[in-house]
């Protein structure tokens, strides 16, 4: 049904196009259609070059079938263009699990600081730095602050993870 729904896009608007099939990549790899997904993301990329959610959609495939490598590059060319703190938290896994801390680290800071200052998620704040073990009591208060003003999951799961990791 979703494929069906590109049949419905404005025919010259390669960037909603794009966009469509980064977002059924995404889907099927939830549903642990690796090859589908790495179909997709390739798809949008070969439709709209260079595009950063295709980009950053093509590295959680590589990542998925176990190219580190792959996956640096793809994040690191996304991140690039659109440096969003989530896909910058990406890119600090993907090098953490490389073993290059130092460059995860500086990935991690960025997010963080994204996070901050230029694009404030505070439920998704709060879930990457309790799932990152990094300071607990501010990701409490923002994931009880994402909480506050919305009910939904990310927000419920960052609270979950947030009191867990603080011990509340």
């Amino acid at each position: 049904r979703f494929a069906d729904e590109a049949q419905a896009l404005a025919p010259h608007d390669i960037e909603a196009h794009a966009w469509h099939l980064a977002q059924l990549s995404a889907l099927q790899l939830q549903l642990g259609r690796l090859a589908e997904a790495r179909q997709s993301a390739e798809r949008a990329l070969h439709s709209f070059a260079n595009y950063a959610p295709a980009l950053a959609a093509r590295a959680e495939v590589l990542a998925a079938g176990a190219d580190l490598d792959g996956a640096v590059a793809s994040m690191t060319a996304a991140v690039a263009q659109a440096p969003a703190p989530g896909w910058l938290a990406r890119l600090g896994d993907f090098r953490a699990a490389r073993g290059e801390d130092e460059e995860a680290e500086r990935a991690y800071a960025r997010a963080d600081a994204g996070w901050r200052n230029e694009a404030p998620e505070p439920g998704a704040h709060a879930l990457f730095l309790a799932m990152h073990g990094r300071d607990a009591p501010r990701a409490l208060a923002l994931a009880q602050r994402a909480t506050a003003s919305s009910n939904d999951i990310v927000s419920q799961e960052a609270l979950a993870w947030s009191a867990f990791k603080s011990g509340e």
